[in-house]
């Protein structure tokens, strides 16, 4: 099996809009799938680019199919300085288990090195035990386990109202 992971192009966003709104369904939470595959397109490829992405392909029956992916940005902490976010990291279920995931995560954590970064972090569901076992193989820390830290959320309803009491 050849598997390859390389920087994403232009022309995988409709591979990678498949695999995101696989990923979507498997956690069931489509229904909160609100982007476009144009405003993707645009967000990662665009002049002004919001995001990177690597990918994970395989040939399959002479043609490359892609498998995995994972989206990052680039993000700051102001007690460590330059860091990275893992939005999102997936591999289709056939292929788990095989050392993709732990080769999408060490190219962000190449780029996380070369840009001197104090961190890579992202976020995991509660539910996903077999993730935790896995970034914790990985050498990542639960944040909430030792730190006691909490992820909080504006959407954008409550932007907009708050947004408006400073109007």
């Amino acid at each position: 099996m050849c598997i390859v992971i390389r920087k994403a192009e232009v022309k995988d966003c409709p591979g990678i809009f498949d695999l995101i709104t696989e990923l979507a369904i498997h956690e069931k939470h489509q229904d909160q799938m609100k982007i476009s595959l144009e405003k993707f397109r645009e967000d990662g490829f665009g002049d002004n680019t919001k995001f990177q992405c690597f990918v994970a392909e395989c040939e399959e029956n002479d043609t490359l199919r892609l498998i995995g992916y994972v989206i990052y940005f680039n993000t700051y902490s102001t007690w460590q300085g330059k860091c990275i976010h893992m939005e999102d990291i997936y591999v289709v279920p056939e292929y788990r288990s095989k050392g993709i995931g732990s080769k999408l995560i060490g190219s962000v954590c190449k780029v996380a090195d070369l840009q001197n970064c104090g961190r890579v972090q992202f976020i995991v569901r509660d539910s996903n035990k077999s993730a935790m076992k896995f970034y914790k193989h990985q050498g990542a820390i639960d944040l909430t386990e030792v730190q006691e830290w909490h992820l909080f959320r504006l959407t954008s309803d409550a932007i907009e109202k708050v947004a408006a009491k400073y109007d």
